[in-house]
């Protein structure tokens, strides 16, 4: 019985000395993994595992905040459509006739300048401008609200000839013009993107979109192209592919 209790304490004292070298070079988890992740490494008890909920629930805390919008997040977010707007053109004009309005975006800020011509045998009737488009909110993921700004007529108002044929120079080129007052811009539009549900885009908007631009870029469901609609006359600008 002596020998056996020798024998244990021979191999015990065998096991303890490296554990005991080896304890003092352990590192603490703290150094390892850090302030903010320590409290997540899982440390097993039996078949259970054991952490601190109260720093694990604060942190996911921390982070959901972290993941909400900011107004600079917004801002840059209003900037990218206005980015995505630049070098693109759109039209409004009747499928039949003669008269069209041009808008053509010219810099990624909201700049552009706008063309309208519309001609007969006795007349012909023109109006050019230029200005800029801010964006005002977001109305959902596929709209926004636009506000027309510092715009202006570029072109000569009035009746004069050109040619020996009558032209009349209009204040607001058609399609800019605010509903029972053609001479005065109206400065509230709608911006539609693409992918926009036909049931989502004000009908008249849509129906005029839809007249002039081939099918293949917009159907019965949903639009492929970005539409703008004047939300006083209705009047509806698409955009031109090729």
């Amino acid at each position: 019985m002596k020998f056996k209790k020798n024998l244990m304490l021979v191999l015990a004292f065998i096991i303890f000395i490296p554990l005991a070298s080896k304890a003092s070079n352990m590192v603490d988890i703290k150094k390892i993994r850090g302030e903010k992740n320590y409290f997540a490494d899982l440390v097993l008890y039996n078949n259970e595992m054991a952490y601190d909920e109260t720093l694990l629930y604060k942190n996911i805390e921390k982070n959901s905040q972290k993941n909400k919008k900011t107004s600079s997040d917004d801002d840059r977010w209003e900037g990218d459509i206005l980015k995505e707007l630049s070098g693109k053109s759109f039209s409004f004009y009747s499928g039949v006739g003669a008269w069209m309005t041009n808008l053509n975006f010219t810099n990624d800020k909201g700049s552009f300048e706008a063309d309208f011509h519309d001609s007969d045998a006795n007349q012909v009737q023109l109006a050019s401008c230029k200005g800029k488009f801010e964006v005002v909110e977001r109305i959902d993921d596929t709209a926004f609200k636009l506000k027309l700004k510092d715009v202006k007529t570029t072109s000569k108002v009035g009746e004069f000839y050109v040619n020996g044929k009558l032209t009349i120079g209009l204040k607001v080129p058609y399609g800019f013009d605010i509903s029972g007052n053609p001479d005065e811009y109206n400065t509230s539009y709608t911006l539609y993107l693409p992918k926009r549900l036909k049931s989502q885009t004000n009908e008249t908007v849509y129906a005029q979109a839809y007249a002039i631009t081939d099918k293949a870029y917009i159907n019965d469901y949903e639009s492929r192209i970005f539409i703008l609609g004047n939300d006083s006359t209705l009047a509806g600008f698409a955009e031109n592919i090729n």
